[in-house]
């Protein structure tokens, strides 16, 4: 039985595989929303750490994407269609 072996010379020949290719951020922001409801602007934000940390930089500026879509980084928390927008009037 013949076995294959891969070297490290073998790995720079496979080209990298990032979610820019397979997917789009409105289209995954959509479908987080769908999953997670509120928590998917958290979503999106953990999934940016966690592929920054494993060193998959073209999969955080994806998730980035998906998280500033979703209304990340506005400086005030995002609402949902679940939560109604804060009433300024007072009783």
């Amino acid at each position: 039985m013949s076995r294959t072996k891969l070297y490290p010379s073998d790995v720079g020949a496979i080209s990298e595989i990032s979610l820019w290719k397979m997917a789009d951020p409105q289209v995954a922001a959509s479908a987080a929303t769908d999953l997670y409801g509120s928590g998917a602007l958290t979503a999106a934000a953990y999934c940016a750490l966690n592929a920054h940390y494993d060193g998959r930089k073209r999969d955080y500026q994806f998730w980035h994407a998906v998280f500033l879509s979703l209304g990340g980084d506005s400086g005030q928390p995002a609402l949902s269609a679940e939560a109604p927008a804060p009433n300024n009037e007072r009783s």
